[in-house]
């Protein structure tokens, strides 16, 4: 016989537009650009589920695009961006993939802003 995974089947069947993509359980995505700022998220994932949000981090560097267009198909309503720019300012940029709205806010406020959202 034959074996195929269910998640890869599930997977498939969503990029075919057989099935239609539900909400996850995950809420957050952090970027992932460089492994240089691998830490950084890591340590933003874990204040962000101390809050009680679920949050990936993406552990591949892979271009923004792709990235977006992961939450996008996985139903995952933030997408967290801290780049270069934004850690040198202490930022990050915060897209909400439900609303197509896009705001750039104080690390230390992140949990306020997504709480209010």
């Amino acid at each position: 016989g034959i074996s195929i995974g269910a998640t890869r089947l599930f997977w498939q069947l969503r990029e075919a537009k057989l099935i239609q993509s539900t909400e996850g359980t995950v809420k957050v995505l952090i970027t992932h650009m460089e492994d240089r700022f691998l830490a950084k998220n890591l340590e933003l994932a874990s204040t962000l589920r101390g809050a009680g949000f679920a949050t990936q981090v993406q552990m591949d560097a892979r271009k923004l695009a792709k990235q977006f267009q992961y939450a996008d198909r996985c139903g995952i309503r933030f997408v967290v961006v801290m780049g270069e720019s934004e850690l040198a300012a202490n930022h990050v940029t915060v897209k909400d993939m439900l609303l197509q709205t896009q705001s750039t806010i104080p690390v230390a406020d992140i949990v306020t802003y997504l709480q209010k959202t």
